[in-house]
């Protein structure tokens, strides 16, 4: 991973840039020369035309992977891909590596008021059955847990910190593509430039997520409830209070970016969890590689045919096998790069 890419401290908030391509929009260092989009890979980022700014960060999650543990996870991405295309290695795909910082909101929030719920409560029920063994009739105890359910009602005071709520339109397919980030680890960023890498800018604001929140909020206070009531599960749940001191946390999760060329220098990009190490993006197969083995097992299977033509062998049968199998690889690939292909870009 390049200096630039990871060692940034630039004082200066940087510059805003968007992409033709995929639209996103993105605050580049201003120390930085032009780069190609890191999300898409398909445009060089350009100025942004639109009103768009980077609102005050509080919290930073920052990376947690190193240089070496970067490289293993890489390899562990690229193995098992059927005949790789010679650019998507581990040493290549390390070079190319950007840190894109990537927009959430977390809330936090007091709840105080009434609540009305109706609880599940487990109670066995104790019956008998009659079976023939041994030529005569016996009974057999039967156990079974049935569930009651019953009302309650209450009132709670709870505070609630760090619900997570979407700040990109593409929150729920990245976390689905990268899984889930320790936001723990997160600490009160002094300024903008503690950031280091690009920062990608949200597209969904607080005044759109109230409503959201609020039902999450509620969530975490009906689970509570049920636990103090000691119920097993839960039927329906209202709060009736207030949500007092909401306070909305701009917050930045760490991803890794990177990409490969195929045969025909087409991009793919890979990302990458820089908390957790998990890659996502398709590993696309050399058909290049999968007709040179298919050349050269067509080579052995001529010869082969030969030998045994000279042998006076019965070769129809044994020839037609030996050029069928000679196909596998280019079959293996082009089944191999229509499934990674199907895949969804990285979100």
């Amino acid at each position: 991973m390049s200096e630039q890419t990871m060692n940034n401290l630039d004082p200066n908030p940087g510059r805003i840039e968007d992409c033709p391509s995929c639209k996103r929009v993105f605050q580049v260092p201003l120390n930085w020369q032009a780069i190609v989009c890191p999300a898409c890979q398909q445009a060089h980022l350009q100025p942004s035309q639109q009103a768009s700014h980077m609102p005050p960060i509080e919290l930073i999650v920052p990376p947690k992977l190193d240089h070496n543990a970067i490289r293993l996870n890489l390899q562990a991405f690229c193995k098992g891909a059927a005949f790789p295309v010679p650019d998507l290695n581990p040493e290549t795909l390390a070079q190319r590596m950007l840190l894109i910082n990537w927009p959430v909101w977390l809330t936090d929030s007091d709840l105080s008021g009434e609540w009305d719920a109706t609880f599940g409560y487990d109670y066995e029920v104790e019956s008998s059955r009659e079976q023939m063994g041994g030529g005569s009739w016996s009974s057999q105890k039967v156990i079974k847990t049935r569930v009651k359910d019953e009302p309650r009602k209450g009132f709670i005071e709870r505070h609630y910190d760090n619900v997570l709520s979407p700040a990109l339109h593409s929150h729920e397919e990245r976390l689905s593509q990268l899984g889930p980030y320790d936001l723990g680890a997160a600490y009160v960023s002094q300024s903008q430039s503690a950031l280091q890498g690009l920062s990608q800018i949200g597209t969904i604001m607080p005044d759109n997520l109230e409503d959201s929140v609020k039902r999450q909020f509620s969530s975490l206070a009906a689970h509570d409830c049920q636990k103090a009531s000691g119920a097993q599960h839960l039927k329906s749940f209202t709060f009736y209070g207030e949500f007092k001191n909401m306070h909305w946390s701009h917050a930045m999760l760490p991803m890794l970016s990177t990409y490969y060329e195929d045969d025909d220098g087409v991009r793919y990009v890979v990302g990458m969890n820089a908390q957790t190490g998990v890659s996502y993006g398709p590993r696309i197969a050399s058909i290049k590689k999968a007709w040179l083995l298919t050349g050269i097992l067509l080579a052995v299977s001529i010869v082969l045919m030969l030998i045994l033509y000279l042998a006076k062998q019965n070769i129809f049968i044994c020839a037609s096998i030996l050029i069928i199998l000679s196909f596998i690889p280019l079959v293996r690939a082009a089944s191999w790069n229509k499934k990674e292909k199907a895949k969804r870009p990285l979100a």
